[in-house]
């Protein structure tokens, strides 16, 4: 059962959307197909071929370095704030038992967001 999980987890995101739809009749079922077929060549590609995996590494490293060169570029623009657990807002969470808190989101989420 453990195998199937995911595409569980697929399927009820497809009817989820499905009944949450108004307008039922307009959903374009070729794009839904087109989407699941890319999916499981993905999944197919990662999970039996080593240039797959190596390829799905090498995005993640990119991912990775525009993610750094934005908390770069926010530590440049709002100083202390760009910083994790930084201010005093930081300071109140982290002495309340929440170690990993204190991340502003205006100043840490939201860069991220518009620059990626």
């Amino acid at each position: 059962m453990g195998r199937f999980t995911g595409i569980l987890g697929i399927l009820a995101v497809l009817v989820a959307a499905w009944l949450g739809s108004t307008d039922r009749k307009a959903i374009r079922w070729r794009t839904v197909y087109w989407g699941l077929g890319l999916q499981f060549a993905f999944a197919f590609l990662v999970l039996r071929f080593s240039y797959g995996q190596a390829f799905m590494a090498s995005a993640g490293q990119v991912v990775q370095n525009m993610l750094a060169a934005t908390t770069a570029g926010t530590k440049i623009l709002f100083g202390e704030l760009g910083l994790p657990n930084a201010g005093v807002f930081g300071d109140v969470l982290a002495k309340n038992g929440h170690p990993n808190a204190g991340s502003i989101f205006a100043f840490q989420v939201l860069p991220t967001i518009i620059f990626i």
